[in-house]
């Protein structure tokens, strides 16, 4: 997962980064434990359907890795809980 959160975070599309920065801010607030298992897969949710992933998707390639970023952060918080 971090080496992927690495690649977006290296892109050079703006949105791209700024998504990657979210999902990256979340999960140090959940290794923090500054929000629940439950708080942390109900943000990586919302930032999933967020425009954000629309915008940031110029390719299908970039998509599929946000997707990937999320759907394996939101899997590791369900481990953990």
């Amino acid at each position: 997962m971090n080496d992927l959160l690495n690649e977006l975070l290296g892109s050079d599309n703006a949105a791209v980064v700024d998504f990657a920065k979210e999902a990256n801010d979340f999960k140090n607030m959940f290794e923090d434990k500054q929000i629940s298992a439950g708080e942390y897969k109900e943000l990586l949710r919302d930032l999933e359907h967020s425009k954000a992933i629309a915008a940031a998707a110029g390719d299908l390639e970039t998509k599929t890795k946000l997707n990937e970023l999320v759907e394996g952060l939101i899997n590791i918080a369900a481990l953990v809980a």
